[in-house]
């Protein structure tokens, strides 16, 4: 993974979000919340 370098997003995250991003790279399964909120793919020029 790496960041988009000067990337701006209009999408809205949250504490959920970050969750289900670390929830991803680490192939777990997702928690509550995590199951139905918006990962940080949009932010890194590859994402798992």
């Amino acid at each position: 993974m790496s960041p988009k370098v000067g990337h701006a997003s209009s999408i809205a995250y949250d504490h959920s979000s970050t969750l289900r991003t670390f929830e991803t790279i680490f192939g777990v399964p997702f928690l509550r919340g995590a199951a139905t909120a918006t990962d940080l793919g949009d932010m890194f020029t590859a994402f798992p």
